[in-house]
């Protein structure tokens, strides 16, 4: 099957457009006010630490992802991880969701959560098929 795009570069593209979203999510936790964090829906979070925790968990995630969208080969087992991170971040998001607290910005990240994931595994899926398909060529 011919693909008209290159699943390589395609990966690159959106592991690097992943580590960007948790770029910014990561600094939106480290640095928003307590008054904008309530306008999104998470009221009594008096307490930081979490968001802390949360920012710079999303931070370092970030660096990872950048790592495997510059070196898809290399890093291959941070894709692994990206995948691992982004399906649970769905399942965790959907559950909080539904069972704990109907906050719309949770449901929307679960919903990111999940398209990014499944984007990142369409891709990753074509990149490892035209990987066996040049070395069966040789």
């Amino acid at each position: 099957m011919k693909l008209f795009f290159n699943p390589h570069k395609a990966l690159s593209i959106i592991l690097f457009l992943v580590s960007l979203h948790s770029l910014f999510i990561g600094i939106g936790l480290l640095v928003l006010p307590d008054s904008l964090m309530s306008q999104m829906g998470f009221y009594n979070y008096q307490n930081n630490f979490f968001r802390y925790q949360g920012g710079v968990f999303h931070l370092v995630m970030s660096f990872a992802y950048a790592l495997s969208a510059y070196n898809s080969e290399k890093y291959f087992g941070l894709i692994i991880l990206t995948l691992i991170a982004k399906f649970s971040a769905f399942l965790f998001l959907f559950l909080y969701y539904f069972l704990e607290d109907k906050v719309m910005i949770v449901l929307i990240s679960g919903i990111c959560d999940f398209v990014m994931g499944l984007v990142v595994l369409y891709l990753v899926y074509h990149f490892k098929n035209q990987e066996i398909l040049i070395n069966n060529k040789k």
